[in-house]
């Protein structure tokens, strides 16, 4: 037996109706390959496309963590759909402890350095995920926000292994963080 659905709000509609736009936008002026299809997000959000349709045009309501993995998948923010899931998962953010100290070998090196060492060790989803991002940021497309939380992300992600662990920098990424621990380059 099929149980009723309640009839959803209209801020939640509108919300709806705004992601529809956010992915339409997001797929527009992008070639017929490059362009994620509901099929494609639905698999990601781990629904079936019937249930994303039904997101998409306003009969669920949006949730947290759906937005949070459209994010991950699309690079949309939630504060493009919704103010309301934006602040929640800002929220979720402030709440994950963060290293009380940091020594410079833990310092994040930047987006880039951060990028190369996660694609190391990611798997095949991981790098379609990073390298979607590395166009994002080619594109001048990462805002602060963003960038403040893929190096949360990224410093979360380097906490959980040892330092022995960690892969290899680039020599040049390597120069730059003995130069901040003031380590002279010996082909000076």
């Amino acid at each position: 037996m099929k149980k009723e659905r309640r009839e959803l709000e209209d801020w939640e509609k509108q919300e709806c109706a705004a992601l529809k736009a956010a992915i339409a936008d997001f797929n527009a002026g992008k070639p017929r390959e490059k362009r994620v299809t509901q099929e494609e997000l639905a698999h990601e959000l781990k629904m079936s496309q019937g249930t994303l349709n039904s997101h998409l045009n306003g009969g669920r309501p949006l949730s947290k963590e759906m937005a949070a993995k459209i994010y991950l998948f699309m690079g949309i923010p939630a504060s493009r759909y919704s103010h309301r899931l934006a602040e929640e998962l800002e929220d979720l953010a402030k709440a994950v402890p963060q290293p009380s100290q940091t020594t410079i070998d833990q310092a994040p090196l930047g987006a880039g350095a951060q990028a190369i060492g996660l694609m190391a060790v990611a798997s095949e989803r991981s790098r379609k995920i990073l390298e979607r991002i590395a166009i994002a940021a080619d594109q001048g497309r990462l805002t602060e926000e963003d960038l403040a939380l893929l190096g949360s992300i990224a410093e979360r992600f380097e906490a959980r292994a040892p330092a022995t662990e960690r892969p290899p920098l680039p020599n040049a990424m390597q120069k730059q963080r003995d130069a901040l621990r003031g380590n002279k380059d010996p082909s000076e």
